[in-house]
């Protein structure tokens, strides 16, 4: 899709990570303490050149880089499993 829309060749999507400010639950301490002090969860998502989501992953906590949240995301280990149907 990438390649035809935007001709960029063997892209699946793209993907964003942002912080959903949020209260804390009962009992979970800092855990959702993001890098800016506030309470947070993270939403992961894959989209394609039309913005359609092929993936979404909520509730990715602590004080992740963006590298972070995607090693820590189904979508990384479905790469890594081949089980999407990439080029």
């Amino acid at each position: 899709m990438y390649e035809e829309i935007c001709n960029f060749a063997l892209c699946p999507g793209d993907a964003r990570g942002k912080y959903i400010v949020t209260k804390a639950a009962a009992y979970s301490g800092c855990d959702f303490m993001n890098y800016k002090g506030t309470l947070s969860i993270v939403l992961f998502s894959v989209e394609d050149a039309t913005y359609k989501l092929l993936h979404v992953n909520a509730g990715c906590k602590f004080r992740l880089s963006d590298g972070g949240v995607f090693r820590s995301s189904d979508f990384q280990k479905l790469i890594e499993e081949c089980s999407l149907n990439f080029p």
